[in-house]
């Protein structure tokens, strides 16, 4: 029996497997599931060739050969993905800038200019803040 030294359970395992042996438990044990494993008729064996496991190696292989395949191709969608995005960015940017250069350029004309008149004054100071609008969406937009 497989115990530490000294073990306080010791005397209570030793009692139990007497009393086994004393009933004949024991013995009926070892009839069963020894002597049982003694008497086992031995087969031949015989070695695996290469053509009895080649599917197996196939298929894994097939298998890493298609994971590897599906991975180039999430990374050139990837590529595709990001180049377009920088693509569109760069274009509504320049379009953006562009629009802002242009709106300042107006609002510089538009203060230069000196105009007599109530109603031409409120026509210009309609068109200032039209022009504030659109530079408010434009720098929206960027965002």
């Amino acid at each position: 029996m497989g115990m530490p030294k000294n073990s306080p359970y010791f005397k209570f395992f030793k009692h139990s497997v007497n009393q086994m042996k004393e009933r004949g438990i024991l013995q009926v044990m070892d009839q069963r599931w020894i002597r049982q494993i003694e008497n086992c008729p031995v087969t031949p064996v015989r070695p695996i060739s290469m053509e009895q496991i080649f599917t197996l190696f196939f298929v894994i292989v097939l298998g890493l050969v298609l994971t590897i395949l599906a991975f180039l191709l999430e990374l050139l969608s990837l590529a595709c993905r990001s180049r377009k995005n920088v693509r569109k960015t760069d274009v509504n940017e320049s379009l953006l800038d562009d629009i802002a250069d242009e709106i300042q350029q107006a609002e510089l004309d538009l203060t230069n200019v000196d105009i007599p008149g109530q109603d031409i004054l409120a026509d210009r100071r309609k068109l200032l803040m039209d022009l504030e609008k659109l530079s408010e969406i434009t720098t929206h937009l960027r965002l």
